[in-house]
């Protein structure tokens, strides 16, 4: 950790940055790239931990990642960018995928909900898919699965606002996921309009 350049000054510490690892040394050596002492007088260099870098020789502090970015080994130059379907963590020590119902784009960009109708069932995806004509996400974000409205309903509106909404009086849909469809003449819908029935005897039934 000192070096002396001639003999009647003496020995020198070696200054931040730079070390000595043996003895009669004349001058120090600096630190390599993803290396650096805090302290004057080293033996020997520490490497930069996770989440840090040195891209410069003869340093006393490493630097840490970016946003963006993470670094997961030692001694390293450089950081990584985050893969898409992926974002960085605090301390830029790793990357963690984007869980299902949620989507992302890799580097700066953090991970974020599917809109309302749309989904990822899946893990580490760079966008989301969109619901069926007859399918909804009940109106939530962040959905991991669509549905189809229950029988005796249909569902309206656009995409990402959609709903269920109950069958008119003599309209039927019989199975989830369907359209009402007019019971037609002699016939009438049940109270949970899943299903069309006959007119009773002594009853008629009309458009």
């Amino acid at each position: 950790g000192r070096f002396a350049e001639n003999a009647p000054t003496g020995c020198k510490d070696c200054p931040k940055g730079y070390f000595a690892n043996a003895t009669k040394m004349i001058g120090c050596l600096a630190c390599e790239l993803g290396k650096m002492t805090q302290s004057d007088g080293s033996a020997e260099c520490a490497v930069c931990q996770i989440g840090k870098f040195n891209n410069v020789s003869a340093q006393s502090e490493c630097i840490e990642c970016p946003s963006g970015q993470y670094q997961n080994d030692t001694a390293m130059a450089s950081c990584k960018v985050v893969n898409p379907g992926y974002e960085d963590l605090p301390g830029r020590t790793t990357q963690v995928e984007c869980p299902a119902g949620k989507f992302g784009l890799g580097g700066t960009h953090r991970c974020r909900r599917c809109p309302s109708g749309w989904i990822n069932s899946v893990a580490k995806q760079i966008n989301c898919s969109q619901c069926g004509n007859n399918e909804w996400t009940n109106g939530a974000s962040g959905s991991t699965g669509c549905f189809k409205c229950p029988a005796g309903t249909q569902i309206e509106g656009k995409i990402g606002n959609r709903s269920c909404t109950e069958c008119l009086a003599g309209y039927a849909s019989t199975v989830p996921g369907s359209n009402c469809t007019e019971c037609g003449r002699g016939k009438y819908s049940n109270a949970g309009k899943t299903e069309c029935v006959l007119c009773p005897e002594g009853t008629w039934g009309f458009k």
